[in-house]
């Protein structure tokens, strides 16, 4: 029976940038091609535990480490994250980017 992963606990349950965790020796690449992780975007994943497809909250989470300089989640994302819920169940994140920034739009895993 394979042993369990080892999940460091600033990683058990908010998206986070592959980048940096392995940067920071918490994790491998190959550890995140394992069943433990969800990759969300690219450099971007998230603990099984922790993922949602229709959680929002974790797409703007994720959408945030995302973003260019001066970027920010917008619109009806903004207002969700505020409490005002006016989104549909898979309503993609709205941000607003400067007006030099490009950002590829990603569609949603589920």
């Amino acid at each position: 029976m394979p042993s369990a992963a080892r999940v460091p606990r600033c990683l058990a349950f908010l998206p986070f940038r592959a980048s940096a965790a392995i940067a920071d020796g918490l994790l491998t690449r190959t550890m995140l091609r394992g069943p433990s992780w969800q990759r969300l975007l690219p450099d971007v994943h998230v603990h099984r535990d922790g993922y949602r497809a229709d959680d929002h909250r974790m797409w703007c989470d994720a959408v945030a480490l995302s973003l260019p300089v001066g970027g920010a989640i917008a619109g009806r994302s903004a207002a969700y994250l505020w409490g005002v819920d006016l989104l549909r169940r898979d309503a993609p994140v709205t941000v607003l980017l400067p007006r030099a920034a490009r950002m590829r739009a990603h569609p949603v895993f589920g």
